[in-house]
């Protein structure tokens, strides 16, 4: 979405921010054109609510087959987004142990770096993700550590392998970190969130043409606008996986931090 402030608000006031401009545009909407839809509408009323829950049906069956495949792919990337963080601390983990069995000095500068990294992805590459920003402040961490690594020089056959292992481990945090990144920029595109809201207007202005009394067609109009708020916000507050008070926290890497010994 275009509106990346409304992540900066706690979760509750997101959720009412959402949901007051959907009822406001449905019930401001009908006031608005009630006489206009009376004039030339409801001339005839047989039959009029008949021809309006037709429409009504048929719209809310399309849309509500999009809105649920949209909240479905928006809570699978959340969801692997999550993952990728948990693959990502647990890889970061087993890289220092086995880095722990390495022969040499330079050892324990491999971990303060890896140490080092995790920091700098906790209290930096975190709220550079949160502000929108591709993050990167850990990435000379990274560089640092496959430095280290290539500089050890293995003494017996047992070190080689350690080593090796090493390195591969490495190469799989570099993939996960990778996809980290990638994700922390994702989000639906345009085109979905565009769909999405000329879906909601389209069903909130056919329920203007229900002939029915005022306070009963206000009443119906604050219900459709909560129901569709509520799913776009739900929608909203998931697209984002590191924006919002909903999003994914630095907890795996917070834990994994915590266990590492020096």
């Amino acid at each position: 979405m275009v509106f990346y402030f409304i992540y900066k608000l706690p979760l509750w006031l997101h959720f009412l921010v959402t949901v007051s401009i959907f009822v406001s545009f449905s019930v401001i909407g009908y006031l608005l054109t009630a006489r206009l839809i009376r004039t030339y509408f409801h001339k005839d009323t047989e039959g009029v609510n008949d021809i309006v829950s037709y429409f009504m049906a048929t719209l809310g069956s399309v849309f509500g087959i999009i809105l649920g495949l949209v909240a479905v792919g928006v809570w699978t990337n959340f969801a692997e987004a999550q993952e990728l963080v948990d693959e990502e601390a647990a890889v970061t983990y087993a890289l220092y142990q086995q880095c722990s069995h390495l022969p040499g000095p330079i050892v324990g500068q491999i971990k303060n770096e890896i140490r080092g990294y995790i920091d700098d992805v906790i209290k930096k590459e975190w709220s550079q993700a949160q502000e929108g920003v591709t993050p990167d402040l850990a990435a000379g961490r990274i560089r640092k550590i496959e430095q280290l690594l290539y500089a050890v020089d293995p003494v017996t056959e047992k070190d080689r392998i350690i080593l090796a292992q090493a390195i591969e481990r490495f190469n799989e945090l570099s993939i996960k970190r990778r996809d980290r990144i990638f994700t922390s920029q994702g989000g639906l595109p345009g085109l979905v969130w565009s769909i999405t809201r000329l879906g909601c207007i389209l069903i909130v202005v056919t329920s203007w043409f229900y002939h029915t009394n005022r306070r009963i067609h206000i009443a119906m109009s604050v219900i459709v606008g909560i129901l569709l708020g509520s799913i776009v916000f739900m929608i909203a507050a998931m697209d984002q996986p590191y924006k919002g008070r909903f999003a994914i926290s630095p907890d795996s890497f917070i834990e994994v931090l915590s266990r590492l010994v020096t």
